[in-house]
């Protein structure tokens, strides 16, 4: 059997959907008949929370991962990383997929994670902010994935966004001057997407002829696409 694909999920600021991205490419990678498990890594245990109250509607299981903020000690800083890397061997077993959810706070383990998946995915919204974070967390990854002997793949998710404004396309744009690759398929503010997430549950499930299921399934549809080349 072929070993579980692994999708990161972080970075360090937050409220920009990492929960709500973890949630909707699970539910919609299930929903292809792939078996998928979640690893939530977040020390607020958010994505935890969520599929304990979604009565039934989000069958995935799911690790809880320690994981706190950043670690001066270097012994300890190494020990979260060997235990991170020991829970991503441990969800893969017997399923497709690995998901996990990281915190938005500095983690020499969630870097880790980034560093070792198969693919990591930085979600930004359009702020001076998320520009300077994003770039920051993507060339952290970069670092410690190097420091490791791999060659991440990273691509960031805009998402909650108006796709109408010059904003949005100079985001893009100051990424792309940084050699920072953006995923094609964005994913812009939609009420309905944040009502989905309030009742534990996917759009897929919410509201799967809307819109926003529409717009997520096309970025779901691309991490898949991306997963899949060598």
């Amino acid at each position: 059997m072929n070993e579980a694909k692994v999708v990161t999920i972080y970075t360090t600021k937050g409220g920009v959907g990492k929960t709500t991205t973890a949630i909707h490419l699970a539910d919609y990678l299930h929903s292809k008949g792939h078996k998928v498990a979640l690893i939530d890594a977040d020390e607020r245990g958010m994505l935890s929370e969520a599929i304990m109250g979604s009565e039934g509607n989000l069958p995935f299981p799911t690790l809880f991962f320690e994981n706190p903020a950043g670690v001066e000690d270097m012994d300890r800083a190494q020990a979260m990383i060997g235990s991170m890397i020991d829970t991503i061997e441990e969800a893969q077993d017997g399923n497709d997929y690995v998901i996990i959810d990281c915190g938005g706070y500095n983690s020499q383990a969630s870097l880790a994670a980034s560093a070792v998946a198969d693919l990591t995915i930085i979600p930004a919204n359009t702020g001076r902010f998320d520009l300077v974070q994003t770039i920051e967390v993507h060339g952290k990854i970069e670092a410690i994935a190097k420091q490791m002997g791999r060659a991440p793949k990273l691509r960031v998710l805009i998402a909650r966004v108006n796709l109408a404004t010059t904003l949005y396309v100079g985001f893009r744009a100051a990424l792309k001057d940084r050699g920072i690759k953006t995923f094609a398929n964005a994913v812009p503010t939609y009420t309905a997407i944040s009502e989905a997430t309030f009742m534990n549950a996917s759009i897929f499930k919410h509201r799967p002829n809307s819109p926003a299921a529409a717009f997520m399934q096309r970025f779901a549809d691309e991490v898949i696409a991306e997963l899949d080349k060598e």
